[in-house]
């Protein structure tokens, strides 16, 4: 019996060590989205466009149209596994700057999470021909993320939501509308990312929202009280 235990302890001392001394796991490089422990103060960037289909109850006679949204997005490593994540994205006469910080978790050596909280300040103005047309407010995005990463490819889910903090519009420098706190909806977002040359990764992503209000969408004039599905295609290069 003695002997027994003794071979069962040495077995189990034997198999730590030797995971001790396993390397670790092949991570896919230059990943933006999954959610990888960044070191301290070091930074990733990437360029983008979204291409958004909005429902055809919003777009003026049933037109299927997508709005083209060009996206920045700046990562710095944060100690205490927390990244800063910023984002700046413009279709020219709508332009929405967010801030999210987030803390990243490891469940498995390949299957990490992260949560945040983002909140943003959009703007936009419209001052064509009849329209003189300015729209301004902020968004809080609770986020909770979890992705698997396998070496050479790694594939993220992340549900966020969309809290409307404030919105005020002006016609013609009059207040057209004000509102604030309420709850827009949610979105629901799968990425894979994949590296494609030197240090360069390619991030490709769908996005289905589900909102009240989405602010690519304000041109045409929506009202708050319904909600809608709008899909959306992502693609970005990190540089």
């Amino acid at each position: 019996m003695r002997l027994s235990a003794a071979l069962l302890i040495a077995v189990l001392a034997g198999g730590a060590r030797l995971a001790a001394q396993a390397p670790p796991p092949v991570t896919t490089p230059g990943t933006l989205q999954y959610p990888q422990v960044m070191k301290p103060w070091s930074d990733k960037m990437a360029l983008g466009v979204q291409l958004i289909s909005m429902p055809a109850a919003i777009a003026m006679d049933g037109s299927t149209i997508r709005w083209p949204l060009f996206v920045y997005e700046y990562t710095l490593g944060m100690p205490a596994h927390f990244t800063l994540a910023t984002s700046f994205s413009t279709e020219l006469i709508t332009n929405h700057i967010e801030v999210m910080p987030r803390w990243q978790f490891a469940l498995t050596p390949r299957l990490h999470g992260d949560v945040g909280l983002g909140v943003a300040y959009w703007f936009g103005q419209m001052t064509v021909q009849k329209f003189d047309n300015h729209i301004h407010g902020w968004f809080a995005y609770p986020q909770i993320g979890l992705g698997y990463d396998w070496g050479k490819v790694a594939l993220t889910f992340q549900a966020k939501g969309n809290w409307v903090l404030s919105l005020h519009t002006q016609s013609g420098g009059l207040t057209a509308e004000d509102s604030k706190d309420w709850l827009s909806g949610s979105s629901f977002r799968l990425i894979v990312e994949q590296p494609i040359w030197g240090h360069t990764t390619l991030g490709f992503g769908l996005q289905a929202s589900y909102l009240k209000f989405y602010y690519p969408q304000w041109p045409l004039f929506p009202t708050f009280d319904q909600h809608f599905w709008i899909p959306e295609a992502q693609l970005y290069f990190t540089l």
